[in-house]
């Protein structure tokens, strides 16, 4: 579609020019930008060249989007550059048609999508004719090629204006709007107090960014500071886990499962990332700490993570001396825990809502009943533990341990530390702080108070508050109307937080250049699974959502009762499978059995296992993870390149479960 809209000009070329890399000009000798340490002595790595008919190559504008003089988006020009050499440059908009009328003209895909010429033109033309808005699952990045799809999508929109704007542009999932949340959690005082110096501190760390760079706009300083604040606040890419400790290393280094793409080993890409330090601290635990205790809140590894129970109970738990599991139901890796300690349900503790922008208000929930028998609330566990600490670390005769990052604590401080000198002893206290600390920092109406929230059931926010990625939404906060994302780029043309500050299409680090994926374009799925016909996905069944709801005996009538395999009748027919007989599922990595279920609704060659089924649900144990090669893409270990860098849920490699690679069977023998 894309290359229909270039090749019939329905380009919005105002729109690519100002918004977009589209206009920046490239090397054709590299295919990298233009940068100025290219053409002056000492130059920043990070500015870059546009075309002024008028002047030739001038520095693209790093603190505004607006132009003062017409791009030029086609020809070549000769620069010369600092070591007195003379390169030819061109505007990127000029090397992606190429690619497009190269490689993606309407015909040339057909084999690929299934889709006849006339109807890609046909989408094309009223994409580009009026407003268009292209509906994103979750399950894009779930793809191994996932982020590709993704930018094919976002260059078709950016080639016809199709974002920041109403009826435009496209989605994705974002929270961190609820501002009592961090506040509270950052606090070393109890009370507005404490609310106070974080705020002024939050203020003054980003004035001090906006003084040292006056081209940052609020969104940019804030992604930059929430950026550098990535590698203090306790979270790690769990990829480096697995690699080292978990046996992924073998997996992500077999050329059989791996992206044929690849020019060399995974371990010489990783290698390279952890020398270069572009991961720093956060590349850990490394393989001189081995683990020793796992303690498991809100989750379920062994039936999410990629691999499952062949991988962790083979790998990882040999080489644990206790694994604690904090749920409240035996989860499948509760069954293989040594400790479990019941938390309440749901339904037995206060909780806030996932707080998004596309909701725009905060909901709450209240304890309907007393939690039953010894369960307790996350928040009231952790606090004993503290108390618990400090007595095992006196007996002992400890005073103090120093934590990763280096900071000193003492074991009789721990509870003090850890509720704020007992301002946060309960849950009831805790809610009420992260209400108040909200509604200090402007997020929520100053009339709201737990009790309001216990009364309603959900306040609206007031404004975006203080968080990065409630920031980067990156237009005026909606009153009385629907939101739309991105519209201070397009309507006060603020910079985008990228290398570029553009809509950066071309990413030209040297992995990507190498990969061929330097630009957005199309790659067939990996072989992850081995060489086998059928391709295995998930989804979301309408009711259960996640693993805690789908043992729940309601829920279970809303189905038939137990997992299933969707197939479809024509591979049925084929493989001799009859409705709801059981069929062994296997690849080069495990194997699993599971019930079949024969519809017309699930494409020829696909096969889906919906999420959230426990592997003790399946017959044998067993489930669809066990399958799962649990891939990361090579690439995603790129860092320190613009906003290519690890930000907690943002950007770092993970494991892929869409497009796995199996074969099936009928097998009758198995008892359900």
């Amino acid at each position: 579609m894309a290359q229909v809209v270039v090749a019939e000009g329905l380009t919005d070329l105002a729109f690519v020019r100002e918004q977009t890399d589209l206009a920046l000009l490239v090397r054709t000798d590299t295919g990298s930008y233009l940068r100025e340490s290219h053409v002056v002595d000492g130059g920043r790595e990070d500015r870059f060249f546009q075309w002024d008919p008028a002047l030739g190559a001038v520095p693209a504008d790093p603190g505004t989007l607006r132009l003062s003089f017409e791009a030029v988006l086609d020809g070549d020009l000769d620069v010369t550059l600092a070591d007195g050499r003379t390169v030819t440059v061109e505007p990127l908009f000029s090397r992606v048609r190429r690619m497009l009328d190269e490689s993606f003209t309407p015909e040339a895909v057909e084999p690929i999508c299934g889709t006849s010429p006339e109807t890609v033109r046909s989408i094309a033309r009223l994409v580009a004719s009026r407003r268009s808005r292209i509906l994103t699952p979750g399950g894009l990045s779930k793809y191994f090629h996932g982020d590709l799809m993704a930018r094919a999508m976002l260059l078709l929109l950016g080639l016809t204006g199709n974002w920041g704007k109403k009826g435009a542009g496209t989605g994705g999932w974002s929270t961190g709007m609820f501002d009592g949340q961090s506040v509270a959690m950052s606090k070393a005082v109890a009370g507005v107090e404490g609310a106070d110096q974080v705020l002024t501190a939050l203020d003054a760390a980003t004035g001090a960014m906006k003084a040292m760079d006056p081209t940052l706009s609020d969104e940019l300083a804030s992604v930059q500071l929430w950026r550098m604040m990535g590698t203090g606040v306790g979270m790690v890419p769990p990829a480096f886990f697995w690699y080292w400790h978990a046996g992924y290393r073998d997996r992500w280094n077999d050329p059989a499962l791996a992206d044929p793409t690849m020019t060399r080993t995974f371990d010489d890409y990783f290698r390279e990332a952890v020398d270069e330090g572009w991961w720093g601290a956060v590349a850990a635990p490394g393989p001189d700490h081995p683990p020793r205790v796992l303690i498991e809140i809100a989750g379920n590894m062994l039936r999410r993570q990629r691999g499952g129970q062949t991988m962790l109970l083979e790998h990882l738990w040999p080489q644990l001396e206790k694994i604690v599991v904090v749920d409240f139901r035996m989860s499948q890796t509760a069954l293989y825990a040594d400790l479990v300690l019941p938390a309440s349900q749901h339904y037995e503790k206060m909780g806030f809502g996932m707080p998004t922008p596309w909701t725009m208000t905060l909901s709450f929930s209240d304890a309907a009943v007393p939690p039953r028998g010894e369960s307790r609330s996350e928040w009231d566990m952790l606090s004993e533990l503290c108390r618990v600490l400090a007595r095992r670390a006196e007996e002992r005769g400890l005073e103090s341990y120093v934590d990763s990052s280096g900071v000193r604590h003492r074991y009789d401080r721990l509870w003090e530390q850890y509720t704020l000198g007992g301002a946060l002893d309960s849950d009831e206290a805790l809610m009420d702080e992260m209400v108040r600390d909200a509604v200090f920092a402007g997020s929520l109406p100053t009339d709201t108070t737990l009790d309001s929230l216990r009364e309603k059931g959900w306040e609206a926010y007031t404004q975006w508050g203080i968080m990065s990625m409630a920031k980067q939404q990156a237009s005026p906060f909606p009153r009385g109307e629907t939101h739309s994302p991105l519209r201070n780029h397009v309507e006060n043309g603020d910079p985008y937080p990228t290398l570029t500050r553009r809509a950066q299409f071309l990413l030209d680090h040297p992995w990507y250049q190498e990969a061929g994926e330097d630009l957005p374009t199309h790659k067939d799925p990996p072989p992850m699974g081995g060489a086998h016909p059928f391709r295995l996905s998930s989804g979301h069944n309408r009711w259960s959502i996640h693993a805690m709801n789908t043992t729940n005996p309601v829920l279970l009538q809303t189905h038939r009762g137990r997992p299933f395999l969707l197939l479809n009748p024509g591979d049925a027919t084929a493989r001799g499978i009859d409705d709801d007989s059981v069929v062994r599922v296997w690849n080069d990595v495990g194997e699993f059995r599971v019930h079949a279920r024969v519809s017309p609704a699930q494409r020829p060659g696909a096969l889906t296992v919906y999420n959230g089924f426990e592997g003790f649900m399946f017959p044998g144990g067993r489930g669809p993870n066990e399958v799962e090669p649990g891939m990361v893409k090579w690439l995603h270990l790129v860092a320190a390149y613009g906003h290519l860098t690890y930000t907690p849920t943002e950007w770092q490699p993970a494991p892929f479960d869409r497009c796995v690679f199996v074969d099936i069977e009928s097998a009758p023998e198995t008892v359900a």
